[in-house]
């Protein structure tokens, strides 16, 4: 029979590739997305928008998310992540390099 990781395990590994990700993301605020300055903060790429999962409420409420499909929303580990799929979100990111210039992902290497 195969090896066969415990879930732990398994939620441990996802959550480490989580950070790795949310690591090489640009951190900003929501304002700087167009939003209300009560959506706090956030981290933006060219392909989605993540936020610390206890700012859900806030964020979807002073953001204006209501009517993003639940399709292009998931939760991985302390993270929110929302599809740049989704046309609102789409637009923040839009915004965002309009005002800020182009999300660059940061490397590993840039950051040691």
């Amino acid at each position: 029979m195969a090896n066969i990781p415990s879930f732990n395990t398994i939620i441990e590994e996802i959550d480490d590739l989580v950070e790795g990700v949310i690591s090489r993301m640009t951190k900003t605020l929501g304002k700087e997305c167009g939003l209300d300055s009560r959506c706090g903060t956030l981290w933006v790429s060219d392909e989605c928008i993540a936020i610390n999962k206890n700012s859900k409420r806030s964020f979807e409420y002073y953001g204006g998310l209501e009517y993003v499909n639940r399709e292009d929303v998931v939760e991985l580990g302390d993270y929110v992540i929302y599809s740049s799929d989704a046309q609102r979100i789409n637009s923040m990111i839009n915004y965002y390099e309009v005002n800020h210039g182009v999300i660059v992902e940061k490397d590993e290497e840039s950051e040691a």
